[in-house]
């Protein structure tokens, strides 16, 4: 059996979480954005941002709104991602 034309097989992930050297990486930075934008431009999330609005607040207090709301959630978000290395807890949020 000649096995010179067979595709190399897929290899998994070594690093998983760990450091990747710069040598090891590819891409740029805000090739990013278009992912978390996508990722985050989903009917729930277009609702909240219409609330405001819908509750008669104007533009600039709308957008405060949501300033606040999302530096309190990160507050909290970024307390318990912390806890995740210390205390050796797997957490989806870290």
């Amino acid at each position: 059996m000649n096995n010179r034309n067979v595709a190399p097989r897929p290899k998994i992930e070594v690093r998983s979480i760990d450091y990747v050297p710069r040598h090891e990486r590819h891409g740029k930075v805000w090739h990013q954005a278009p992912f978390w934008f996508t990722g985050n431009f989903v009917l729930t999330t277009m609702v909240v941002g219409f609330t405001g609005p819908a509750l008669g607040l104007g533009a600039l207090y709308s957008m405060l709104a949501i300033a606040v709301g999302v530096g309190f959630g990160t507050f909290f978000m970024a307390c318990h991602a912390n806890q995740g290395p210390r205390m050796g807890l797997p957490q989806m949020i870290q």
